[in-house]
C-alpha cells in the first residue's frame, strides 16, 4: 500500500510541476526553415514565455525567456557560425547579473555584472587576441 501512495504522489507532483506550453512558428524562411519561434502558455492567457531565432543555415541566433512580457533570465545569442555572441541575465526586462560577449573568433571581448541596469563592479575587456587590455571599476 505504501508503494501505491508514493507512486501516486510522485505521479501527482510530475503532472503538477510540468510545464505545458504552445509552440508558435511565427516566421521562416523561403525553404520553410524556422526563423522565429515563440512559446506561450497553454491556458487562457497565452502568455509569452520563450523566443528562439534561427539564421537561415538553421543555427541558433539568439534564445530567451520571458515572464510577463519582459525578458526574464539568460538571454544567449549566437554569431551565424554557431559562437556563442553574448549571453546576459535579465530581470522584468532590465539588465541584471553577469554579461559575457565574445569575438567572432570565440575569443571573450568583456565581462562585467549589472545590478537593476546599471554596470557594477569590475569590468575587463580582451583583444581579438585573448589579451586583457582594460579593467574598469564601476
Amino acid at each position: 500500500m505504501k508503494k501505491i501512495i508514493s507512486i501516486f504522489i510522485v505521479s501527482l507532483l510530475l503532472f503538477a510541476c510540468s510545464t505545458s506550453y504552445k509552440k508558435i512558428i511565427e516566421e521562416t524562411y523561403p525553404d520553410g526553415a524556422p526563423k522565429i519561434v515563440k512559446y506561450y502558455t497553454d491556458n487562457t492567457s497565452k502568455e509569452l514565455i520563450k523566443e528562439v531565432q534561427y539564421y537561415q543555415n538553421r543555427n541558433l541566433k539568439l534564445e530567451g525567456k520571458y515572464k510577463n512580457g519582459q525578458r526574464d533570465g539568460k538571454w544567449t545569442y549566437w554569431y551565424e557560425n554557431g559562437n556563442k555572441w553574448s549571453e546576459g541575465n535579465y530581470n522584468n526586462g532590465i539588465d541584471d547579473g553577469m554579461k559575457t560577449v565574445w569575438y567572432g573568433n570565440g575569443q571573450k571581448y568583456y565581462e562585467g555584472n549589472y545590478s537593476n541596469g546599471k554596470r557594477v563592479g569590475k569590468w575587463r575587456f580582451w583583444d581579438e587576441a585573448g589579451k586583457l587590455v582594460k579593467e574598469v571599476e564601476y
